[in-house]
């Protein structure tokens, strides 16, 4: 019983620690700052107002030196998958239009993405070039990921084994 006891307090650190860390919001006030507050590279992926340590919320990509939002002409879940796998934020769930997550501020860098799904980073799925769009930030790109849960898998196989 004891065993149990720990093994499910292990659990639970584990999971609000590990759940903590995949957290990919960013204040967008922060440029040129990664989600996890180390300097932006270019073609990082930032999620915003999807709330604190949830991989949810509106798609921005730093290009050149600067944050910019993804139009959602013609995004789908194929794009929002690259997107989830880049943050390491397990499979899509949706792939939100019309600035669900709000309006961003800025350029809108990336428009008419098409992406096969085999893609590890957002600017390499093709486009209609950078800066080249007809949206405005009502037409701001979002994601809906799962988040990571394979370390919650991992624990509950454990602890249903060992109690």
């Amino acid at each position: 019983m004891y065993l149990c006891s720990l093994f499910l307090s292990a659990f639970f650190l584990l999971n609000y620690c590990f759940v903590g860390l995949q957290g990919r919001t960013s204040d967008p006030t922060t440029a040129p700052q990664g989600p996890d507050n180390h300097p932006a590279t270019e073609g990082e992926v930032r999620l915003v107002n999807g709330g604190n340590g949830s991989c949810s919320g509106r798609v921005e990509v730093f290009l050149q030196g600067q944050w910019a939002t993804v139009c959602d002409d013609s995004w789908d879940l194929v794009d929002a998958q690259v997107v989830c796998r880049q943050l390491g934020c397990g499979r899509v769930l949706s792939a939100p239009h019309e600035a669900t997550f709000g309006p961003g501020q800025g350029p809108i860098g990336l428009g008419y993405v098409s992406c096969t799904g085999y893609e590890s980073n957002l600017t390499q799925c093709s486009h209609g070039g950078l800066w080249n769009h007809y949206c405005d930030h009502q037409e701001d790109a979002g994601v809906v990921c799962e988040g990571n849960t394979s370390m919650t898998m991992w624990l509950q196989i454990i602890l249903f084994f060992s109690c």
